[in-house]
């Protein structure tokens, strides 16, 4: 893609173009007219930082995983889970720094971004999706103080050796998870996958609909940033009674959706869903609006983060894509909703101490509420 065409869609999609400043405009308007492809999407990727909302940024077309997760305990990032054996990083570990920049200086560049668990999502994502994830030095502070700097090493996620393949370390661990809880509890656990990619979601539902043993269901949606739009309604109709209508807005329009009841093994059974501050986006304001609404579903966790806005992602080519904030949700009237964001039925907090233990206490506590109310069903 050429740079004036680049320069084009950020003009005429980018929802929230014309709040801009006309210094920052400009400035958008002159790199159309650099040559160097790299000097081109160095520029771009200063330039897309200052816009300040957690979805736009600039990535490479490769796909990675990282081999820690890192979630937002008290306003803090804080690792969550570890998939390397014998790693230096440990669960509770407090990240400080990346690349030398501590994190409240970067919180304090963001002042533009009223949420502070916006602001910290953003840190998450220039870290999951970086421009160049080769070249990142994260910082950490250990239970003690003490510091532990690492450089993260990146695994091509399409890369499936047996001895060093974090994804497929991941999956595992999940699978036996799932396992574990269903042997000790009777319940079925599910942990949503990411709804960036087609084939899990389907392999997901697919999985979901030969379930029909146990009452009980745990839909897992912690630390889910969301993703394309049309996964989380497919997700959603399974869930939801009857049919209904979402709207988002783009520069130019409002889009109707219709959302209908597919025939599914789970529904009238127990489920409970268990989110958090991570859980983001479509996973939101379309799967967590929606059954809202529906008497076997118990919603636990804490309030999600308040992301109502979408990204559509472009193939720049030369090995880019471009994220960029195109859409947000709204009413039927184009308004914005009254929502910012989704509460749960029975609050389940989590604080640093619970991460450190090897158990998920939060987890265990959804599954406590979720059994008590098993009998009615």
């Amino acid at each position: 893609m050429n740079r004036e065409k680049i320069v084009q869609i950020i003009k005429e999609q980018y929802i929230y173009f014309d709040n801009l400043s006309e210094e920052l405009k400009n400035d958008f308007y002159k790199i159309q007219y650099i040559e160097d492809k790299n000097i081109f999407f160095k520029e771009l990727q200063i330039l897309l930082e200052k816009f300040q909302d957690p979805h736009t940024k600039l990535i490479r077309k490769m796909e990675y995983i990282l081999p820690v997760t890192l979630g937002i305990i008290g306003n803090k990032l804080v690792v969550i889970e570890v998939f390397e054996t014998n790693s230096i990083i440990k669960k509770g570990f407090i990240l400080k720094k990346i690349n030398h920049q501590s994190i409240s200086d970067l919180l304090y560049k963001m002042k533009n971004i009223d949420s502070e668990s916006l602001k910290l999502i953003r840190i998450l994502e220039s870290i999951s999706m970086a421009y160049n994830p080769q070249n990142i030095l994260l910082t950490f502070e250990t239970e003690r103080g003490q510091t532990v700097e690492k450089n993260i090493k990146y695994i091509e996620a399409k890369s499936l050796k047996l001895d060093n393949c974090l994804k497929q370390t991941y999956f595992s661990l999940m699978e036996e998870h799932k396992k574990r809880i269903e042997q000790k509890y009777k319940i079925l656990y599910y942990r949503c996958p990411s709804l960036l990619n087609d084939a899990e979601v389907n392999s997901f539902m697919q999985s979901l609909e030969q379930q029909t043993k146990l009452k009980s269901i745990i839909f897992d949606l912690r630390n889910n940033m969301g993703g394309k739009i049309e996964l989380a309604i497919k997700i959603t109709e399974f869930f939801i009674n009857e049919k209904v209508k979402i709207y988002l807005k783009d520069k130019r329009k409002i889009h109707e959706y219709v959302l209908k009841p597919r025939k599914s093994v789970i529904r009238g059974k127990n489920v409970g869903v268990l989110f958090n501050n991570l859980t983001c986006s479509s996973l939101e304001f379309i799967f967590l609006r929606l059954v809202s609404d529906n008497k076997n579903i118990l919603r636990m966790g804490t309030p999600t983060c308040g992301m109502n806005d979408i990204a559509s992602v472009y193939e720049l080519g030369d090995g880019m894509r471009m994220s960029l904030t195109t859409k947000k949700y709204v009413n039927f009237n184009g308004k914005e909703m009254h929502i910012k964001n989704i509460k749960p039925q029975v609050y389940i907090d989590i604080n640093h101490r619970d991460v450190t233990n090897n158990d998920d206490i939060q987890l265990e506590k959804a599954i406590y509420y979720l059994k008590k109310r098993e009998k009615l069903f």
